[in-house]
């Protein structure tokens, strides 16, 4: 049996290092959105059509990855129910349980600093208070983030959320309990 488990959390939490951990121990495929657009925006596409064909393509490209291995890990922020959606849809189609795992904090100060840290991309966020390089925002880009902080939207049934003020080596152990228990071996 197969897995779709899909990230959420705002930038910062932790979303890319779990999915990448859990990649690797469950020998499941890990589709990172911000990969997508960033291409995208090398390759010229327009701003405004950037957001929406990278996750047509995130879509179907975790469809085939789910067809060819039975799994697949959606490395993307779940603020839209159109992201939450085509992820249940997606279990639904190839026969797999559909579980959310959530990087969440309330410490601003920590997300912000492992935002300015990390090697961006060309899509992600320079820092809390300063979004992607060509990506136009609101008027108030901090007030935009800390609605992601509480913001990710998650299904009643098969979600955890994780505290990412852990270290990534407690919140992965945390996640494989969660799995273990919902039947995820690292046999599969």
């Amino acid at each position: 049996m197969g897995w779709v488990i899909q990230m959420a959390g705002p930038p910062g939490s932790g979303k890319s290092t779990i999915a990448a951990a859990l990649g690797a121990r469950y020998r499941i495929p890990v589709l990172d959105v911000d990969v997508i657009t960033s291409s995208l925006l090398e390759a010229g596409t327009a701003i405004a059509d950037v957001g929406p064909v990278a996750y047509r393509v995130l879509r179907d490209l975790a469809r085939t990855m789910a067809e060819q291995s039975g799994s697949v890990i959606l490395d993307s922020p779940c603020h839209h129910p159109e992201v939450l959606q085509a992820g249940q849809r997606l279990g639904e189609a190839v026969g797999a349980p559909f579980v959310v795992i959530e990087c969440w904090s309330d410490d601003l100060g920590l997300l912000d600093r492992r935002i300015r840290t990390r090697r961006a991309l060309r899509s992600q966020r320079r820092s809390v208070a300063d979004g992607p390089v060509d990506m136009p925002e609101g008027p108030d880009p901090r007030a935009t983030f800390e609605g992601w902080m509480t913001g990710s939207l998650v299904p009643e049934t098969g979600h955890l959320r994780v505290d990412a003020q852990q270290p990534p080596e407690v919140a992965v152990r945390a996640v494989d309990e969660f799995l273990a228990g919902l039947g995820v071996t690292e046999e599969q």
